[in-house]
């Protein structure tokens, strides 16, 4: 027969054993302070799961194109051409279709790194992802025209021109290789008329005066050549070819 004070001993010691085991779990448990220290902060598990050389790592990659390709112009003007291949190449990876990208490539190989093959396929490239920059169609003509493709230098060299009126250089090239390396008369005469032109709406008169000079080397009677005469007629500088 169960006696009332057996009753109390039997709840007296289940009491024990709840705010024994209610103890552990929140004060002295090994186990349950193990588990606090691993409880990410702001719930987010990478705050304290990511070691600070993967947290580094993982900042760099999560850097965009425009980022890539910007630290890696800057290291090719730092001297560091194969460093700013690589972030070049990461930026292209990123944004297939950036133009700029490709331009900037092309300039490192070509310059930096003397790669006319691989600067020529990023010019085409960049040309093909905006034909409207006059001055990537100048830098492939001039790789063109170092590799002696003289009929590809003149597309380019025209193109450039026609979307730079103000570019002298462009110019210069053509009617060289007009005159010395495709030797094409009428072309030549053309070509360093043009060339005066734009010299004279940047007053470069004596510039104008040495295209007269390869004009009537050309061919003193040609019509273009008494126009350009007329035209700096009109100047102070003197007219005849020194």
């Amino acid at each position: 027969m169960i006696t009332k004070k057996m009753q109390t001993l039997f709840w007296v010691t289940i009491l024990t054993l709840v705010s024994t085991l209610c103890g552990c779990r929140s004060v002295t448990c090994p186990e349950n302070k193990a588990q606090m220290a691993m409880k990410p902060k702001n719930g987010d598990p990478r705050n304290s799961l990511i070691e600070p050389e993967a947290k580094s790592v993982f900042g760099q990659e999560s850097m965009t194109s425009a980022e890539y390709k910007a630290r890696g112009d800057e290291k090719r003007k730092n001297g560091d051409p194969e460093g700013g291949l690589i972030d070049l190449d990461k930026a292209i990876e990123l944004a297939p279709t950036d133009y700029n990208a490709y331009w900037i490539r092309a300039i490192i190989k070509e310059a930096y790194i003397h790669d006319r093959s691989g600067a020529l396929q990023d010019y085409d490239k960049a040309i093909e992802l905006n034909p409207d920059i006059w001055r990537i169609y100048r830098q492939r003509g001039d790789i063109h025209r170092k590799n002696k493709d003289y009929s590809l230098a003149v597309s380019d060299f025209k193109n450039s021109a026609k979307l730079n009126s103000n570019d002298d250089i462009s110019r210069l090239h053509l009617a060289n290789i007009y005159t010395h390396s495709l030797m094409i008369k009428e072309e030549a005469i053309k070509a360093w008329y043009d060339l005066a032109t734009v010299y004279l709406r940047h007053n470069r008169r004596k510039d104008a005066i040495n295209c007269l000079t390869e004009m009537c080397v050309l061919d003193d009677k040609h019509e273009l050549i008494d126009k350009l005469r007329n035209i700096l007629s009109l100047t102070n500088v003197p007219v005849e070819p020194q």
